[in-house]
């Protein structure tokens, strides 16, 4: 059935997906000219009106006979479900869209009912090993990590640019990455940096080329994305061996940008972390596991001018410089560190970031030389991420201890001995814990948490 299309009241639309005026604006123009559209956008605003079931009995007979007409209207307008693909509808059109990572993607964006979508998950088809994420408070609805780096083979395959511009003109956050890649089996080519360049107005842009060869984000390809330095709020670099300090130079012209991370990028130095610190809006930044930089690098970090949260996840940065650099960055709100084989924590790193007190709200304790003794001593800090995965003193005896940690909202307690039992105890007693990740099947049956936990999320 052909669709009249009113483009000035799309562009309202695009300019703010939540509000719902716009598309009832939209709804009457398309019923005052018989599309079927017009009549769901109503009849789901309708239904969003009605909350869930539990009702009285006039709201769940008024609920039922509103999905009945639903029905309806999503055949007269000719959609089709599809086996392995979930569509959230939100009046009238898709609003988040799962996806196996193997559906055209492309293709199917190109429906007129996709012409708002604002979340894409992509899920991937590798098995990350058996744990389970439990989250007692509700997850935020974000752009999937992982499921976004399948996009990197859908661009690639299609090597049509206009199939992306046709179906998202609007596109703000785009992943990229190697995992589906390899698991599909296509070729093993790096992102073609023109290729998201053209796609202007991007404001995120993640290259993470884990699981392919270091090298797949060629220097050519991280040099064509120069166009996009007047767009991109967020970048990030993992794994990437070609991300250098000519890399840094080119990054340091991107006067958007607030949010950058540079993981496993061991030919970026001092000298290019101090280009960096040209970007006026850099707000959060992440080095992570970087073996060429130390403490040396703590000078340049200060100089940042706007930093507000600082991740040096992995780094062979010492307890004493930490607390030097949180001295010198009164701005500093948040500093994530730690990581396997950390040299520096040990009984006295953690005395000295107690005394300290350096701002840090995510700590990894895995691969570590530190006792349960000095780990009570960061109970001080501002900590609400806690990692200590595969750290095998963390048994029933820790329980008294880790509950000191009053702040925490995530815990990562896989691998470590500690019984079912005492992890719903240490649960039970942290006040703002919202994530808990143990392996499956791991917590005895109807575990009951001081919060109500939803049904299995995917680690």
């Amino acid at each position: 059935m052909f669709e009249p299309r009113n483009l000035a009241l799309e562009a309202v639309i695009r300019e703010d997906r939540g509000d719902p005026a716009g598309y009832r604006v939209l709804g009457d123009w398309l019923e005052q000219r018989g599309h079927p559209r017009g009549q769901l956008i109503a009849v789901q605003a309708a239904l969003a009106g009605t909350g869930g079931t539990g009702g009285t009995g006039g709201t769940d007979a008024r609920r039922s006979e509103l999905e009945r007409e639903q029905a309806r209207l999503l055949a007269a307008i000719g959609h089709v479900e599809h086996h392995a693909v979930q569509i959230h509808w939100r009046f009238g059109f898709w609003d988040r869209v799962s996806a196996s990572a193997d559906v055209d993607l492309a293709h199917l964006l190109t429906s007129p009912s996709a012409r708002f979508v604002r979340s894409i998950h992509l899920r991937s088809t590798r098995m990350w090993g058996d744990f389970s994420e439990v989250w007692i408070a509700p997850r935020p609805h974000v752009l999937d990590h992982d499921g976004l780096a399948g996009l990197a083979y859908l661009l690639r395959r299609d090597r049509d640019r206009s199939a992306w511009s046709d179906a998202l003109p609007s596109l703000r956050e785009l992943g990229l990455g190697a995992l589906d890649l390899r698991i599909l089996d296509h070729a093993m080519e790096g992102p073609d940096g023109e290729a998201i360049a053209s796609l202007r107005g991007l404001t995120r842009l993640e290259l993470i080329a884990r699981y392919l060869a270091p090298a797949s984000v060629s220097r050519d390809a991280i040099r064509a994305l120069a166009p996009l330095a007047t767009s991109l709020e967020h970048l990030a670099f993992v794994e990437c061996s070609n991300v250098d300090d000519a890399a840094c130079e080119m990054i340091a012209t991107m006067s958007r940008l607030e949010r950058l991370v540079l993981d496993q990028t061991q030919a970026v130095t001092r000298r290019g972390l101090s280009a960096l610190a040209r970007l006026p809006r850099l707000q959060q930044l992440a080095v992570r596991r970087n073996d060429e930089i130390w403490d040396d690098a703590v000078e340049v970090l200060s100089t940042f001018p706007m930093l507000t949260s600082l991740d040096l996840t992995g780094m062979q940065i010492t307890p004493t410089a930490l607390v030097r650099l949180a001295r010198a960055m009164p701005a500093l709100e948040e500093l994530v560190v730690g990581g396997e084989g950390d040299r520096w924590l040990d009984d006295r790193g953690c005395e000295i970031l107690a005394e300290g007190r350096p701002p840090i709200a995510s700590l990894r304790v895995s691969g570590s030389r530190v006792t349960l003794a000095g780990l009570a001593k960061l109970a001080v800090l501002p900590l609400r991420t806690l990692i200590v995965s595969d750290v095998q003193l963390i048994d029933d005896d820790a329980v008294d201890t880790l509950a000191r940690f009053v702040g925490i909202e995530r815990l990562d307690l896989r691998e470590t001995p500690m019984s079912g039992e005492a992890i719903v105890r240490l649960a039970n007693a942290l006040p703002r814990l919202r994530a808990l990740i143990v392996e499956q099947n791991r917590l005895p049956p109807n575990t009951t948490l001081s919060a109500k936990v939803p049904s299995g999320v995917p680690y």
